[in-house]
């Protein structure tokens, strides 16, 4: 058995079909150790907001909340995960100290997703913040 490294696309693992086919592929070929990384979810016609809507003031932040949940929501219902995204985006931009943190919040809230479904499909998956293991120069 050897490692193995994948890279999951935004649309792609948001969508539920997709995301069975990735499941089926890892409990087949049943790679010794699995690194994967995926993008933020784009689904759908839902428009995800920019940094300047998700930055203006708090009401356009509830709304702005409410986009990236609509994001969310078919593959949280989808893998019966009961997880509140918009806690989870909320604590992912409030805590953004740096452009970096604040523009790879829904990379970080999608793999927090992934590793959650992942794990009730009984497949061992631990999320690692890349925070903690890549080095940027914060521009």
């Amino acid at each position: 058995m050897n490692d193995e490294v994948f890279k999951l696309g935004g649309t792609s693992v948001a969508d539920p079909e997709y995301f069975n086919d990735f499941v089926w592929l890892l409990k087949e070929r049943r790679p010794a150790r699995i690194s994967a990384t995926n993008s933020a979810f784009r689904f759908g016609e839902v428009g995800t907001p920019t940094l300047e809507e998700i930055a203006e003031n708090p009401k356009t932040r509830l709304e702005n909340l409410a986009k990236l949940e609509a994001i969310h929501r078919p593959f949280i219902e989808a893998e019966g995960l009961e997880i509140d995204v918009r806690e989870l985006f909320d604590e992912e931009l409030s805590n953004a100290i740096d452009l970096d943190d604040f523009e790879s919040a829904g990379e970080r809230v999608a793999s927090r997703l992934v590793v959650a479904a992942l794990e009730k499909r009984g497949i061992k998956a631990v999320y690692h913040d890349p925070r903690k293991r890549i080095t940027t120069d914060s521009t």
